[in-house]
């Protein structure tokens, strides 16, 4: 059985939009290292605010050029060390809680083709004025 809650159309569609946003808005990127590779392989890189604008030639060529098998060119993983996080239930931006891990944790492993399962906020600050665990750097999480 297979969960369909989006349709071929929502994806494609989605996917036009993500290509407009990473060449019209860009993506903010701090490492000079980081910032090399993007304008090595075509993008339009500001050094002084760190903006990167990603043509939508250059994220289709890195899209073929990912391995394809029966489900796709494109497999699942959920990010890795998010610094903020944004409460999908109240829309909240904020440091990732233990709690956000777990639910992170659940949908990777409703997903059917995960490609890995990241560290999930790990660059969070210890100490949250909630009273809620906050994930950080260097401590178990458990």
């Amino acid at each position: 059985m297979r969960l369909a809650v989006l349709s071929a159309g929502d994806l494609d569609a989605i996917h036009a939009e993500t290509l407009n946003v990473l060449e019209q808005t860009g993506v903010f990127v701090e490492d000079d290292e980081a910032l090399d590779i993007f304008a090595d392989g075509g993008a339009s890189i500001d050094r002084e605010t760190g903006l990167v604008r990603l043509p939508g030639e250059v994220v289709e060529a890195a899209i073929a050029a990912c391995p394809h098998d029966d489900d796709g060119p494109v497999t699942f993983s959920n990010f890795d060390e998010g610094v903020m996080y944004v409460d999908p239930r109240s829309g909240e931006r904020r440091r990732p809680l233990k709690a956000d891990a777990a639910d992170a944790a659940l949908l990777v492993d409703a997903y059917n083709t995960p490609a890995a399962h990241e560290a999930f906020g790990l660059c969070a600050a210890a100490g949250d004025r909630s009273g809620q665990d906050v994930l950080s750097p260097g401590k178990e999480n458990s």
